[in-house]
């Protein structure tokens, strides 16, 4: 998919090109800058059906219990001033060594904000799915894959799970990052590593660290607390029954 930003007499307005597999290339569809797009693309995001919906106002900062003034003002401000991170290809690194910390959550609730304010086109895409998209060769992975180069902002599930030690893993990470590095395209990553140590690759890491504010989440299990809190209630409401 081929997305061109031209001037229309009500505004911004978006030439669209597809290349479908055995149909090839599609006429060029106008979408009107004014219309919210957010609805489609979310159905074509590849976000997790649980993050879907969560906006913002759904992240609660409270579970933190310490100071995330820091935090809450660089994320505010890639919502705000996307343009400028957007213009400078400039993304977000969310870390915690703590797994279930809101990490992905996070990222996924700024995700659905870009899109909803900006008619952008917004990906979902863990590294180990992306490893097995490059595995598989059929024509619907590759189209994939493109579009994971492409779009708008992408957020890149997970960065640093993978070992790295296989050739191929590395181009691979190489070739995605570096394309959207060069095109101004933002990531917004998710990691249980330290920027520093996204990557056992120092071109990829090189990437990573150039183009991407690195935010830390407090080290605080914010799934297993829902979990807990969630079980409680369910129990609850079962023995009342």
């Amino acid at each position: 998919m081929e997305i061109m930003t031209i001037e229309t007499p009500n505004g911004i307005g978006y030439l669209v090109t597809y290349n479908i597999p055995n149909y090839g290339i599609t006429q060029p569809y106008l979408y009107d800058g004014r219309i919210s797009y957010a609805k489609e693309r979310r159905t074509s995001s590849m976000m997790p059906k649980e993050f879907a919906f969560k906006f913002g106002k759904n992240f609660d900062w409270s579970y933190y219990q310490e100071d995330v003034t820091i935090q809450k003002r660089l994320v505010n401000s890639f919502v705000s001033k996307y343009d400028g991170y957007r213009n400078t290809g400039r993304g977000l690194y969310i870390y915690s060594k703590t797994k279930g910390s809101g990490k992905t959550l996070l990222a996924c609730c700024l995700a659905n904000e870009i899109m909803e304010r900006y008619n952008a086109v917004v990906k979902f895409c863990s590294v180990i799915d992306y490893l097995d998209l490059i595995k598989d060769k059929s024509a619907e992975a590759k189209e994939t894959i493109d579009s994971l180069k492409k779009c708008g902002l992408l957020i890149f599930d997970d960065i640093g799970v993978q070992t790295e030690k296989q050739e191929w893993i590395s181009n691979s990470l190489l070739s995605l990052i570096d394309y959207r590095c060069r095109n101004n395209h933002p990531i917004i990553y998710t990691s249980n590593l330290e920027i520093e140590k996204a990557s056992s690759d120092d071109r990829v890491q090189s990437r990573i660290y150039g183009c991407s504010i690195p935010i830390c989440i407090p080290e605080t299990p914010v799934r297993k607390i829902l979990a807990d809190k969630n079980n409680t209630e369910f129990i609850k409401e079962i023995l009342q029954n």
